[in-house]
This record gives C-alpha cells, sequence and structure tokens, in this order.
C-alpha cells in the first residue's frame, strides 16, 4: 500500500485523512483488506512482489464488494501478468441523469508473480463493472432545475479515488448507499426492480436494519432507517435519519433531518435539513439547510448561512481552485469547507466553492450594537443603526 500524502485543496490533509464515521478512509480500507485475509506491506513506493499481489494508494474508497472482487482477479492471475483498474464513473455521482459516461483510470495495480511495483511495465486494462442493483426515482420541479427522469443508484460496487473535494462528498453518497445496496442486494437476484424500489421506502421494513453503538440516548420518536451509528450519540425527539453513518459522541438535535450524510465523531448538529453531506469532526452545524457540501474538522456554520448547490444555466458546477476553474461534471454541488474555519451568520456561498483551512468568513452587515434607549425605531443600513423618526412608522394622530 502507497501512502498519498498530496494535500485536498481547500484542506491541507491527503484524502486517506477523511473520517467515515469513527474511522479514516486509509484505516477503512486497510481493515477491509486484512479481513480479506491479505498482507499489508506499507510504503512511499515498494519495490519487487515476491507473488501475486496488488499496489494502491491509501486514498481509495472501496466498496467491501469491490475488495472481493479484487481478491478474485489476484487469484486469476498468470506470472508475469499485470492490470490497472478503471471505473466507468457516472454511475457514482449523487444522482444520475442525461450525463455522458466517463471511465476514470484508479491507483490499482494487480501484480503477478515476478512483476516489480515500479515502475509497472504496460498493464493490461480491467474496468470494475459498476451496476445499480435498484433506482430510486428522485422528483425535481422540472420549471427550476430543468431535469427530468433523475434517479439514485443503490451500488454494492464502487472505487474511488479521492484527489478532490467533491469526490469526499462522493465518497459519502456511496458509503451510505451500499447501506441499502446491502440490505437488499440478495433479493435483488430473483425481485423485480419496482418491487426493491418500494422496499426500499418502507419505514417499517427498513428501520430493523440500523448498527446503533453503546451508551446512544435516542428519543423514542427518532426515525432511524439503514443508519450506523457510534457510542454515546444523542439524537433528540422527531429526528429523521436514514442512511447516515453518525461519529460517536455526535449531538443531533431535535427535528434534524439527515439523508445519506456522514458525520465525525462529537460535532453539534442543530435542527437541520442535511442531504447528501459531509461533516468532519468536532465541528457545528447552526444553519438550518445544509445540501451537497464538504464540511472539514472544527468548524463552525452559523445560522442563516447557505450554500447554494445548483446554477440556473443547467449545467455541471465549476469549481474554483488554486490552478484556475475546472468542471466538477456534477449537477449538484455546494461548497467545500476546509477544517478551523469559522463562517459567520447569514452568509450565501455559490456553487463550487473552496474555502481554504483557518479561513475566518465574518459578516458585516451583522448588527453589532443597538442603543439602550426605550420606545425608538431605528433603521439598519450595512450593518449600522441609525434612529428615525416615530412618525415614520407611526403616523400621527388627525390625519389622513
Amino acid at each position: 500500500m502507497v501512502s498519498e500524502t498530496t494535500p485536498i485543496f481547500p484542506f491541507r490533509r491527503a484524502g486517506s485523512s477523511f473520517l467515515v464515521g469513527d474511522e479514516t478512509v486509509g484505516v477503512r480500507l486497510r481493515r477491509q483488506l486484512h479481513q480479506a485475509g491479505l498482507e499489508i506491506i506499507e510504503g512511499q513506493s515498494l519495490g519487487a512482489v515476491e507473488g501475486p499481489g496488488c499496489v494502491l494508494q491509501d486514498n481509495l474508497v472501496l466498496a467491501d464488494e469491490a475488495v472481493q472482487t479484487l481478491i478474485g482477479q489476484l487469484r486469476g492471475l498468470t506470472v508475469g501478468q499485470s492490470l490497472q483498474w478503471s471505473v466507468e464513473a457516472s454511475l457514482m455521482r449523487t444522482v444520475l441523469y442525461e450525463a455522458p459516461a466517463k471511465v476514470v483510470r484508479l491507483p490499482v495495480w494487480l501484480l503477478g508473480a515476478g512483476i516489480f511495483a515500479h515502475p509497472v511495465p504496460e498493464p493490461v486494462a480491467s474496468q470494475l463493472q459498476v451496476t445499480s442493483l435498484f433506482d430510486v426515482h428522485v422528483t425535481f420541479p422540472p420549471q427550476v432545475f430543468g431535469l427530468s427522469e433523475v434517479r439514485v443508484p443503490a451500488l454494492s460496487q464502487f472505487a474511488l479515488a479521492i484527489e478532490r473535494w467533491p469526490d469526499v462528498l462522493n465518497a459519502s453518497t456511496l458509503i451510505a448507499r451500499e447501506l441499502a445496496a446491502k440490505l437488499y442486494g440478495f433479493f435483488s437476484k430473483f425481485l423485480p426492480a419496482a418491487f426493491l424500489r418500494w422496499a426500499v421506502r418502507a419505514p417499517r421494513l427498513i428501520r430493523y436494519f440500523n448498527r446503533v453503538g453503546r451508551r446512544c440516548r435516542i428519543h423514542p420518536s427518532a426515525v432511524l432507517e439503514a443508519c450506523i451509528i457510534g457510542d454515546d450519540v444523542e439524537i433528540g425527539p422527531h429526528a429523521y435519519l436514514r442512511a447516515a453513518v453518525i461519529g460517536s459522541g455526535t449531538v443531533i438535535r431535535e427535528g434534524s433531518n439527515l439523508h445519506g450524510v456522514i458525520i465525525g465523531p462529537k460535532s453539534y448538529i442543530l435542527r437541520c435539513d442535511m442531504t447528501n453531506a459531509y461533516v468532519g469532526a468536532r465541528s457545528m452545524v447552526a444553519t438550518s439547510v445544509f445540501l451537497n457540501s464538504v464540511l472539514g474538522n472544527e468548524c463552525f456554520i452559523g445560522g442563516g448561512t447557505g450554500f447554494a448547490d445548483y446554477v440556473s444555466a443547467h449545467r455541471d458546477i465549476d469549481l474554483r481552485l488554486p490552478g484556475g476553474l475546472e468542471s466538477s461534471e456534477q449537477r449538484f454541488l455546494g461548497s467545500g469547507v476546509g477544517d478551523n474555519c469559522f463562517i459567520g451568520a447569514g452568509l450565501v456561498f455559490g456553487p463550487g466553492e473552496a474555502i481554504p483551512s483557518g479561513s475566518k468568513v465574518l459578516n458585516a452587515s451583522l448588527i453589532s450594537r443597538v442603543p439602550p434607549e426605550f420606545d425608538q425605531v431605528f433603521a439598519v443600513s450595512r450593518g449600522s443603526v441609525t434612529r428615525i423618526p416615530a412618525s415614520f412608522v407611526n403616523p400621527v394622530k388627525g390625519t389622513a
């Protein structure tokens, strides 16, 4: 296993360090490979491989089924043979709509006996087959979004390298969707897709498939469906969590709606509608809506702050990166907020914005002082308060 140390802007850290519940991407990958019976040799680069093996980077997010596919291909290799993985990535987006297919090369090489890991001599391309077990259709107002036949595919097979911050968001939704795929993967072999679409929406059925840690305080009125909950988590009344991974020690306040999200340990979520989002460790979200966005570790998001995630031109969102604009190849994408950021109240960020780690973004229009005088009338302009005559709002008696 090769350690990938390239920082993911707007963060100062590599993709392997992002949390998935209580474990990082790198730790998750190592656990999957260890459970599959592979011996792991780590370093910045690798020398000779004495027997059949694989070389892969630790910034990979693999489905459990993809790990089994890797094992099966390793067993089928002959001496001197090498393969490099690629994957058709369009199915791994948050939502699926009319978009061209795109094959992406992955940092995964499978090596036969006697092959040197660096350099790999002309590996044969091997495309990982990603298919949807069933699709859940999503309805958008066509007059606003200009999309039809939008659907979310349930995947049990995927592989993604975290190289840009939107990949963190994609990894979150893939892991969340894998929860549903594992529930219904067995039945997909002999039941029609229409039944599976109904089953995945049936609360009485899906709520029985949760993994809840120790010493959790979950209010009886809260609804959990296909969720993984860590230890010492508190979930308030009337909260609704679906396909969510919640780290240990996190607090979810009453009335929150969380769909397809990953939240790191010891975070605090006030009443919030959160869909397809990633929140790091020890962060606080005080705003009421957080969609299609990434939030790093030890951050604060003030109330009333929003992250726009769609452009009216009906096109993919552009990313603002240090090297210039790049297409995200995603139609719905909010902002990426780095670590140790403070985002003040009442701010709105455009789609695809990246806020670097350590940033403090404050709202200069907030009112800082109100004169301590009773029964006055004030007007507000650019954060300052000005006294105005009471007759402006209270007409003088006897006038028309």
